[in-house]
């Protein structure tokens, strides 16, 4: 009689802040929806998350209303001019009050029982409730959180009232994208490229805090082949919550899309990644910047944008073809090998990995990886 085998469950080892003798995060934390439960508590009910362009809310009345993680928020400058967040709920009977989307608007009329809210929050008219004993407006404001505009073009939301500002946790950041981009105070959101993922956000935002998966993911992109977009020189740096990445050298004549080095504003290409979920990007050769917003819905379902800030608007053809690799080309491949390690984390095969890290901080060393899962590992753990 045959004796029926299976692969013995392993203990989950810890991981540590030595990155070459770490764990990874195990498999499990790509797909258990408890592990994601955990998350939503832990980590994006606590921290600074994306909301939105600094430009669509520029004028008194703007606003966007969007869902961020399971959570719909409303982001509006006041005639005040003083930029809010409330989360789009009327505080009566629990009813959204608008569609997601953008716009001008002076109030907010629930479209339920018609209690209307200024842009400041405050109840204007509650639908003849005001005349009930005891009724008091100003306890039916709508709820506010904690807003921040950050690095001139963007806005976050914090849903906690404690911690730190963003500025304080990470204002570093924004030193280090004025520095990579020449006027980049003055580029222009110009395009928006939605897709949604059927991955874990984890496994996302790591693909984008490596390049050892680069040589062989994106055959056009680095390598000391004369026809590759970058070479080898490669540096990776860590903050305490963001991590940076640094491709040295393009090459103006490559495969992926030739420029002329004498007009180029940039040759080296930048990634970002900013705790907990947002990457930016930088590439040669005209200043830009490409803010990726990864926004999980699920334990593998993660809605992604790729939003890009040129000089120009529209677009220059030059600026077009940059748009087109990065989308089209760049990103394809990285979702092919991304849905691959989704669908390794489910194997009874795999437990835990290990980082590749080397102590020069070249292309293949998994130091910017180890950053943001130590930083999830802490925070799931209590530890932060």
């Amino acid at each position: 009689m045959a004796i029926e085998t299976a692969p013995k469950l392993r203990p989950v080892k810890p991981l540590n802040t030595d990155a070459q003798n770490s764990p990874t995060l195990p498999g499990t934390y790509y797909y258990d929806p408890a592990i994601f439960e955990q998350e939503k508590q832990k980590i994006f009910y606590k921290n600074w998350l994306f909301a939105c362009h600094a430009s669509q809310v520029a004028k008194p009345g703007d606003y966007v209303a969007t869902t961020l993680i399971d959570q719909d928020i409303i982001v509006v400058r006041g005639k005040d001019k003083k930029l809010r967040a409330f989360f789009n709920v009327c505080p009566h009977r629990g009813s959204y009050l608008c569609e997601n989307g953008g716009g001008n608007k002076k109030t907010f009329v629930c479209p339920y029982h018609n209690w209307t809210f200024d842009t400041t929050g405050f109840l204007k008219d509650s639908n003849g409730a005001d005349l009930m004993p005891h009724f008091d407006p100003a306890e039916y404001s709508l709820a506010e959180m904690r807003v921040e505009e950050f690095g001139t073009h963007m806005v976050f939301v914090n849903f906690s009232a404690e911690g730190p500002s963003l500025e304080s946790m990470a204002g570093g950041i924004v030193d280090e994208f004025r520095e990579a981009v020449p006027g980049y105070d003055d580029l222009v959101f110009t395009a928006s490229d939605p897709f949604d993922l059927e991955a874990n956000w984890k496994i996302a935002i790591g693909n984008f805090a490596e390049c050892y998966h680069c040589p062989f993911a994106h055959p056009q992109f680095i390598g000391s082949n004369l026809s590759l977009f970058a070479t080898e020189a490669w540096e990776n740096k860590t903050a305490e919550y963001y991590s940076s990445h640094v491709v040295y050298n393009a090459r103006p004549k490559n495969r992926a899309y030739s420029f002329d080095l004498e007009k180029a504003d940039m040759v080296n290409g930048y990634i970002w990644a900013l705790w907990p979920n947002t990457l930016f990007m930088a590439w040669p050769p005209s200043s830009n910047f490409i803010v990726f917003k990864v926004d999980p819905k699920g334990p593998e379902n993660t809605n992604e944008s790729l939003d890009y800030y040129f000089k120009n608007d529209p677009p220059t053809k030059k600026e077009v073809e940059v748009v087109k690799f990065h989308s089209d080309v760049v990103n394809e491949q990285d979702i092919k090998v991304i849905l691959g390690a989704q669908r390794g984390a489910r194997s009874l095969g795999y437990g835990q990995g290990r980082y590749v890290v080397d102590d020069y901080n070249s292309w293949r060393s998994e130091h910017g990886i180890h950053h943001f899962e130590k930083l999830i590992w802490d925070a799931l753990h209590d530890k932060t």
